[in-house]
């Protein structure tokens, strides 16, 4: 099939094709081909119309192809083409009105396209003026002399470095890989790391801080967590434990609660996602959660959940297919933009590197001269065994007491209660007597059913704390494909999934639009 009929005959967008640009797609350009190796792109062009231009693609980790001429393509090969005016906007979006014809394989998001259909086996896409073209997997091509703009190569998975493989670093990894990126995931296994330690409450609504900006994105991120939960099962992840318990919120009198439930109803959206709200009795409170006391009323909000950092992290991890890799992480720095990161003594190069670091996350950025607004919180957590159980733990609601602490159970008999809050600890991750006392006098305070119960084990998280705002999710001023998400403090087990989907939409974003 010739030129002419992908575009009706058309000379005049035919005579701008040598002139404006053509996307070639790499064969299979694989981690093995070193710097100075080269391979022959496929450049599709019907054997009429066959365009020979000469030059070099380089990807951003440094690699190099040649573009040959007279290059025949390759079956299946990823290709495509724009025919028509072109305005640039970057190395990888480019505004397009004409025709944009994609091979099967290539990754490419239309963005203002008109229509579309199907031709010859491959996808034609017409975009109006002010239409766009982005890559799911952009690569630079850069020195190829004549064309009047840089181009993109397709056909190799972008990569991208996740730094950390707690909650929110997990969750990143698993969105970009869902998306189709090639991720490595870096983890120190730093001692204290709070997601290994912390007992995951989904509860945003109550919330007392009046930080709008804050309760929004806490908010959103704990609405969140159930489709992201959904996908993992349809990922073939479904035990997470995650579980929709409820929630029981204690309060001292029947005003406390009446604030507290108009908190809730305010933030609540449209979806639902609140569920039924119900005050209840001391007895009622009790007969949900058996070891409470059973003298203060209680504002139930059917919306409650709850999942264990451990095993909610690794089910990301596992949906992800992420190469994992053990050790401290360097970055790697040129020319104002990040290259990748050196763990182990080895290089890994990429096309943009996430830290997720937790409290740690400065230590990987104080290098390259940056830092963001975070420290370690120390919180000492028990985990409880009650003896003479009248019902398994599963479903006992989560439990919300006045002040910081908190109590939760789990599918295994075992009630956690949470959390000291011991602001300015520094990385110390030692259990100590003052910690586990203010942990049990508030167990059996707002629990007195506990008193007996077993001590299995008290685990220390440092959680990273942004002491003087809202948590760092974006981009890094000053250096291009580089991304921070840390700062969620105690409540990085209700942000950090849905930060991870907003970190790696901020990924894939900035490949599209730099």
């Amino acid at each position: 099939m010739g030129l002419h009929e992908f575009v009706d005959g058309d000379d005049r967008v035919v005579e701008q094709l040598a002139a404006d640009l053509v996307l070639a797609g790499l064969d299979r350009l694989h981690d093995t081909v070193d710097d100075a190796a080269a391979v022959e792109p496929v450049v599709d062009a019907p054997a009429q119309d066959r365009l020979g231009h000469a030059g070099a693609i380089d990807d951003h980790r440094g690699r190099r192809a040649t573009v040959a001429d007279e290059a025949e393509p390759a079956a299946g090969a990823g290709l495509a083409r724009v025919v028509g005016a072109v305005e640039h906007h970057g190395h990888d979006e480019l505004a397009v009105d004409g025709v944009v014809m994609v091979g099967r394989d290539v990754p490419v998001e239309f963005v203002g396209g008109d229509e579309h259909q199907h031709v010859g086996g491959f996808l034609l896409e017409t975009c109006r003026r002010g239409g766009a073209i982005r890559p799911m997997a952009p690569w630079c091509a850069r020195g190829v002399t004549r064309f009047r703009d840089p181009t993109l190569a397709y056909g190799v998975a972008m990569r991208v470095i996740v730094i950390g493989a707690g909650i929110a670093g997990a969750s990143t990894a698993f969105h970009l890989a869902d998306a189709g990126v090639e991720v490595v995931l870096i983890d120190g296994g730093n001692p204290g790391a709070a997601t290994l330690a912390g007992a995951g409450i989904i509860c945003p609504w109550p919330t007392a801080r009046a930080d709008d900006d804050y309760v929004d994105l806490y908010v959103t991120c704990g609405e969140g967590v159930g489709p992201i939960v959904e996908r993992l099962a349809e990922r073939g992840e479904p035990d997470t434990s995650y579980r929709r318990v409820g929630a029981i919120f204690l309060g001292h009198d029947d005003g406390e609660l009446d604030e507290v439930e108009a908190r809730v109803r305010r933030r609540a959206g449209d979806g639902g996602a609140v569920g039924a709200l119900e005050r209840l009795d001391g007895a009622e409170a009790r007969r949900l959660f058996p070891p409470l006391r059973d003298d203060l009323p209680a504002l139930f909000i059917g919306g409650g959940a709850r999942l264990d950092g451990r095993a909610f992290t690794a089910a990301l991890i596992r949906a992800a297919g992420a190469d994992l890799r053990r050790g401290d992480a360097e970055l790697v720095v040129d020319g104002g933009r990040c290259r990748g990161a050196t763990v182990g003594g080895e290089r890994v190069d990429a096309d943009a590197v996430v830290v997720a670091g937790g409290a740690w996350t400065n230590r990987v950025l104080e290098p390259i001269g940056r830092a963001v607004d975070v420290e370690p919180q120390k919180g000492q957590i028990l985990h409880l065994r009650p003896p003479d159980l009248a019902r398994p733990t599963a479903d006992w609601p989560v439990v919300l007491p006045p002040g910081p602490h908190y109590l939760l159970a789990f599918d295994d008999d075992r009630v956690v209660v949470g959390a000291t809050r011991e602001t300015g600890s520094g990385f110390d991750t030692r259990v100590t007597v003052a910690g586990q006392r203010e942990v049990l006098d508030a167990a059996v305070t707002w629990a007195p059913g506990l008193a007996d119960a077993e001590v299995i084990e008290t685990r220390v998280g440092l959680r990273p704390l942004a002491a003087d705002g809202p948590p760092t999710i974006g981009p890094v001023d000053g250096v291009d494909a580089l991304f921070v998400g840390t700062g969620m403090g105690a409540g990085g087990l209700t942000i950090g999934p849905h930060a991870g989907r907003m970190l790696a939409d901020a990924v894939l974003g900035a490949a599209s639009t730099p």
